[in-house]
């Protein structure tokens, strides 16, 4: 951890306003990011990631630089989000929103020759979707926003093998669905 964010940190535990204002202000493109990744929605990702410096304002004093701060506030973002979709108010299907597939697709350009590229994000798109939500949060995490492992067995509070067995699984539902529609020969 960077000695200057550490500091910030420490004042903001001390519930110093104008340090806590620059921890915002560095994380809150990639917080907004993943809430809008984990949402769908451009209001509810504003809504979500307000709540967790809400919720980050309050807690960060139980910080105790253990871990990466970045990893404990996606920590923070993933509980959000799960309370988000436990919600009454929110009966909805939760889907990945169509510009942060680019990363599943661009990897392979010529992978799908036959469909052009728009149709595949679509395609997936709508696949994702359908992966159970723990499968598809890890799925997200490192297919899409490039968290590590590491990370992401922090945020979801589950050992590396779970992650990596997550990933796996999450990957083969999605490989599976996608053939499915697609045909075998393609995926």
């Amino acid at each position: 951890m960077d000695i200057n964010e550490e500091k910030l940190i420490e004042r903001a535990q001390q519930k110093d306003e104008q340090s806590f204002e620059k921890i915002v202000k560095n994380y809150q493109d990639r917080v907004y990011s993943i809430s809008l990744t984990l949402t769908g929605d451009r209001l509810e990702a504003e809504e979500l990631a307000q709540r967790a410096f809400i919720k980050l304002w309050r807690k960060i004093g139980k910080f105790k630089f253990r871990s990466k701060f970045s990893t404990w506030l996606y920590r923070v973002v993933h509980n959000i989000f799960y309370d988000y979709v436990r919600s009454e108010k929110k009966k909805k299907n939760i889907e990945v929103p169509l510009e942060k597939i680019h990363s599943l697709t661009d990897k392979e350009p010529n992978m799908y020759s036959k469909l052009e590229k728009e149709e595949l994000k679509e395609i997936i798109h709508g696949t994702i979707n359908k992966i159970p939500k723990k499968l598809r949060m890890v799925v997200i995490y490192y297919d899409i926003e490039g968290m590590s492992y590491k990370e992401i067995s922090g945020i979801i509070r589950k050992p590396m093998g779970t992650v990596k067995s997550r990933l796996n699984r999450g990957r083969s539902i999605l490989r599976e669905k996608l053939g499915n529609i697609l045909g075998a020969a393609n995926v």
